[in-house]
């Protein structure tokens, strides 16, 4: 059965990828850069990379947008 339109998966947001990465940082209580590259080390990119999808620079795979939310959640949990 093919995926409706609101079961598609989408690119976020740069505001949703931001606001990701501060979930994180003020979970572990650190600073702007160490979360964004944690964020970016559970994805296996680069920090240049993170930093442009909260930028809006580059839009972020659907598939990493899904295993960032999993990663993030398991560690806050």
């Amino acid at each position: 059965m093919p995926a409706t339109k609101e079961e598609t998966p989408r690119h976020p947001d740069p505001k949703q990828v931001v606001a990701i990465r501060e979930s994180y940082q003020e979970y572990a209580n650190t600073g702007i850069t160490k979360a964004q590259e944690y964020c970016a080390t559970q994805l296996h990119t680069g920090l240049r990379t993170w930093q442009q999808w909260e930028r809006g620079e580059r839009k972020m795979h659907p598939a990493f947008w899904e295993l960032i939310n999993i990663k993030i959640k398991r560690v806050s949990v």
